[in-house]
């Protein structure tokens, strides 16, 4: 039996719990066996595209041409 939160959250099911479970522990052991050279490009890779993420949106905000 599949209960639905009010909240409109994921169904409370142990059966699918287990199995969310599962998968972020399998997701993790993939990511952990990762050279360190593919982490530190990720995080390159982040950094800068928060950076740029950040930059535009500050250059191009509708709020920041009010003021």
């Amino acid at each position: 039996m599949v209960r639905y939160s009010g909240e409109g959250g994921c169904p409370e099911d142990p059966k699918r719990r287990k199995l969310y479970i599962l998968c972020i522990i399998s997701c993790a052991a993939l990511i952990a066996v990762l050279p360190f050279v593919t982490h530190m490009r990720f995080v390159i890779w982040l950094v800068l595209g928060i950076i740029m993420y950040v930059a535009y949106g500050r250059s191009h905000s509708i709020l920041q041409r009010m003021t």
